[in-house]
């Protein structure tokens, strides 16, 4: 049980990144199409 609890919080962790990546991406893309690159 414990062990299966533990994977769940790493994959939580996981995705966390992930999400915050692609704020960042999103984020990133909309100051250039902002900034007039398209």
């Amino acid at each position: 049980m414990l062990f299966f609890h533990r994977k769940k919080i790493f994959a939580g962790l996981i995705l966390g990144k992930i999400t915050d990546f692609w704020v960042d991406v999103d984020f990133l893309t909309r100051r250039l199409h902002l900034a007039g690159f398209h």
